[in-house]
């Protein structure tokens, strides 16, 4: 088995360097992923990387966003609210099915796990997800919420490890702290959400 991560930071739009410390604060708390960080990638640039790994079946892989999210009105009919996620990246967006149905079509990696810390950060729906086995998600927050940010950090890239220990994330210390700024954190595993349970056991 081989780890890999791939991990964006997009600095533009104010957010500066916080996000590639977002980045980088995953690959020292994750020493045994070899981690490439791209800041500021085109779309293809990012999404080619990522097939890259994902197409792999040895593969263990880990997808980190750190970046601008917002909303757009849903023209495919699949949404509740009526509204799309998407990251905005440097060419413009990129919504939310268009990234799932990629990592449908190319994915035989043996395990995925998928990060994001930006704002309406719920474009991952597992439902959406044809492969749920060994399948980790999560994310900053829910789809109507926005991710807030401290000088150096995302406050949820920073109260996540604040909260992780030895395998353990405990959710509900997590949730009291990004209480405080009106995020609610969204982890699912296996096609099984966890957001209300105390603490789940999370494979990296």
């Amino acid at each position: 088995m081989v780890k890999k991560g791939l991990l964006v930071a997009n600095t533009f739009m104010g957010l500066g360097e916080a996000v590639v410390n977002d980045a980088k604060l995953f690959m020292t708390n994750l020493p045994e992923y070899s981690c490439k960080i791209m800041r500021n990638p085109s779309t293809k640039e990012m999404l080619s990387e990522l097939v890259s790994l994902i197409s792999i079946p040895e593969n263990e892989v880990i997808f980190g966003i750190f970046s601008h999210g917002q909303q757009v009105r849903d023209i495919s009919g699949d949404e509740a609210d009526g509204m799309d996620e998407c990251i905005v990246m440097k060419d413009g967006l990129l919504i939310d099915d268009n990234l799932t149905d990629l990592i449908n079509k190319y994915r035989k990696c043996k395990r995925l796990t998928l990060i994001a810390d930006i704002c309406h950060s719920g474009i991952y729906d597992f439902k959406d997800f044809v492969n749920h086995k060994d399948l980790t998600i999560v994310t900053s927050c829910a789809d109507g919420e926005t991710s807030k940010q401290f000088v150096k950090n995302g406050c949820f890239t920073l109260q996540f490890w604040n909260c992780f220990k030895n395998g353990t994330l405990d959710i509900k210390e997590l949730r009291r702290r990004l209480d405080l700024f009106n995020q609610t954190p969204q982890i699912c595993i296996n096609g099984k959400c966890y957001n209300r349970c105390e603490s789940v056991m999370i494979k990296f």
